[in-house]
């Protein structure tokens, strides 16, 4: 049986000291959980938003690419260009932020999703 509504977890979050005081943020979006991440190729279809900073996405398709999920993302008027770095996993996706966003405490970002887990 198809499972509907899968959640979408986006909590992890890692500061990395790019300089001596102001760490750059990377903020890492499973889907699953973190503790039990399903692989993207488990998903069947559907799509999921991501809000910035009380901006939200179009509607994403699950197995969007990183220049994509870039693209969705720049789209915001308060994520710049060459703002954020998409890295693609089997599981979902890493967002760095950079540039403009680089090297500051950023808000955290969720995502909501519309998701549909293959059959058993």
């Amino acid at each position: 049986m198809a499972r509907h509504g899968r959640r979408f977890t986006y909590r992890t979050i890692i500061k990395r000291g790019l300089r001596s005081t102001c760490p750059s943020e990377e903020q890492r979006f499973y889907f699953g959980s973190a503790a039990s991440p399903v692989a993207s190729s488990l998903i069947e279809s559907g799509t999921f938003t991501l809000t910035y900073d009380g901006q939200t996405t179009s509607a994403i398709d699950y197995n969007a690419d990183a220049a994509t999920i870039t693209t969705a993302l720049e789209a915001l008027s308060n994520i710049g260009p060459s703002d954020v770095l998409v890295t693609l996993q089997s599981n979902g996706f890493t967002i760095n932020f950079q540039a403009g966003l680089g090297n500051i405490d950023v808000p955290l970002m969720t995502a909501t999703p519309s998701l549909k887990q293959k059959a058993d």
